[in-house]
């Protein structure tokens, strides 16, 4: 599925620098033709990234190769796919929900740390913080974004 993935970059690659050069060149024919093969290729990609996420789902539960698990989860989403679609809903607010948690959290606890530690606020100390408010910032920033790998 990776692999079918990877292959796509460069033939849409090749078809967008064969669109702007027909365009280029004035030639009408040749550029709609590429901008619909493109536009096939877009949707090849888009139905095998998901065809991959659910088959790599069904090669970890049943130990089934690629190709198998691909026939597997495309059967099992064509049946069921009002719930597959319920619950991709439903998985997508709750990784929501817990990347904005984290970040606010981890947000707050820096806020305090930094507010309220010595070696933070003392305009003596080395590790003395100017502008507590950007810190917070940044290190929920990048809460979030490490919060979005899971």
């Amino acid at each position: 599925g990776a692999f079918l993935l990877l292959v796509c970059a460069p033939v849409r690659a090749v078809m967008g620098f064969v669109a702007k050069h027909s365009k280029a060149g004035g030639n009408e024919y040749i550029e709609k033709v590429v901008k619909h093969l493109d536009q096939c290729i877009t949707c090849y990609q888009s139905y095998v990234e998901f065809i991959s996420r659910n088959a790599y789902i069904d090669v970890c539960i049943s130990s089934t190769s690629f190709c198998t698990a691909a026939k597997n989860s495309f059967g099992f989403v064509a049946s069921e796919g009002g719930k597959v679609l319920t619950l991709t809903g439903a998985c997508y607010i709750f990784t929501i929900a817990g990347t904005l948690g984290i970040s606010f959290l981890t947000g707050l606890l820096t806020y305090l740390l930094v507010t309220t530690n010595g070696a933070w606020t003392s305009s003596d100390s080395p590790h003395y913080v100017e502008n507590p408010h950007f810190v917070t910032a940044v290190a929920a920033v990048l809460a979030g974004y490490n919060a979005m790998c899971f």
